[in-house]
C-alpha cells in the first residue's frame, strides 16, 4: 500500500507501512505528523481467536509527554475509521527527586530491600511479597540499587521505582522527558 495522508482539524497524518511484523499482527504501520513519528498501528492478528479487524494503537513516547496525546489519539482513531473498544496496557509515571518525607528514591529501595525503615504504613499489595531489583558494586565500592520491581513477574500489574536519569544516559537520551523535568523545575 502507498502512504497516506488524512487530515483531521489541526492535524495532518501521514500513514506509512512499515517493512515489519509483529508475533502477534501481520501489517504495521508508521503515523507520522510534521514528519515526527506519533504511533504505531497494528493490524490483521494472526490468531484465530482474535477479531479479525482489531488493531492496537501505540503512541510515541514523546506524544505522550504532549498535553495533545489524547486529542493526537482520538484523531488517529477517528481518521483510521477505528472503533474504540479498550485499553490494553497504560503506564503511569512520577517523576520525583525526593518523595514527600525528603528520601531519596534510592535510600528508600536500599532500606526497604535491608529492611530497615520499612513500616506497616508502606504500600503493599496483599499476599506479595516478591520484589526484583538491579544494580551495580563497584570494585572496593558499596552497592548501589538502580532498580526494583515490586511483584511477580506473572502479575497483569506492575509497579517500578528506578534512576531514569541514568537509564537516559546509558540506554536512549529522550530529549522530551528531560525538558518537561526542566519546565516542572526537576
Amino acid at each position: 500500500p502507498l502512504n497516506i495522508e488524512l487530515h483531521k482539524g489541526e492535524f495532518t497524518f501521514v500513514i506509512k507501512p512499515m517493512d515489519i511484523q509483529t508475533a502477534m499482527f501481520k501489517d504495521v504501520y508508521c503515523v507520522y505528523s510534521r514528519g515526527l513519528p506519533i504511533a504505531v498501528i497494528q493490524s490483521k492478528p494472526r490468531s484465530s481467536r482474535l477479531d479479525k479487524c482489531m488493531a492496537l494503537v501505540k503512541l510515541d513516547n514523546r506524544v505522550l509527554y504532549s498535553a495533545k496525546f489524547i486529542r493526537i489519539l482520538y484523531a488517529i482513531i477517528e481518521v483510521c475509521g477505528m472503533v474504540y473498544k479498550g485499553i490494553t496496557r497504560i503506564d503511569l509515571c512520577y517523576d520525583c527527586i525526593r518523595f514527600k518525607d525528603n528520601r531519596s528514591p534510592s535510600k528508600f529501595i536500599n532500606a526497604f530491600v535491608s529492611g530497615r525503615g520499612v513500616t506497616t504504613h508502606n504500600i503493599r499489595k496483599r499476599g506479595s511479597e516478591e520484589f526484583t531489583c538491579h544494580g551495580k558494586k563497584p570494585s572496593g565500592g558499596s552497592a548501589k540499587i538502580n532498580y526494583i520491581r515490586f511483584g511477580s513477574p506473572k502479575s497483569k500489574i506492575s509497579s517500578y521505582i528506578y534512576d531514569k536519569s541514568l537509564e537516559l544516559m546509558e540506554s536512549k537520551d529522550k530529549p522530551w522527558i528531560r525538558a518537561a523535568w526542566d519546565a516542572c523545575g526537576l
